[in-house]
């Protein structure tokens, strides 16, 4: 039995979407939280970055991806994990897309 890996963002490109490898597209998404303080009313913004990468026709498909644009990303989590030559462990965590869309009425450019 397969458990739930999910996941929607919606924000803006930070880095630019660039191929690592053919078929493959790596960009960052900054997603902005706004909150208010202790004090319920000072205004505060957190963001977030999430690396995502998109593969085959997804990527292919994705190539006008550009720093600024905001878009929604449907996928799932992903972790790798290894050990570097000291011995030391790493990990890392990034989206996988699924889906990738331009958010509608957010970005002037799109139709």
């Amino acid at each position: 039995m397969n458990n739930l890996n999910s996941i929607i963002i919606e924000g803006t490109v930070d880095k630019a979407a660039y191929k690592k490898d053919p078929g493959v597209l790596s960009f960052t998404v900054g997603v902005n939280r706004c909150y208010k303080d202790g004090d319920g009313i000072s205004i505060k913004n957190h963001i977030s970055y999430f690396d995502v990468e998109a593969f085959g026709r997804l990527a292919e498909g994705s190539r006008e991806l550009s720093t600024g644009a905001v878009v929604r990303v449907v996928g799932r989590m992903t972790q790798v994990r290894w050990e570097d030559k000291a011995g030391r462990k790493h990990s890392r965590v990034y989206i996988v897309a699924e889906h990738i869309e331009y958010a509608p009425g957010k970005n002037e450019s799109r139709a």
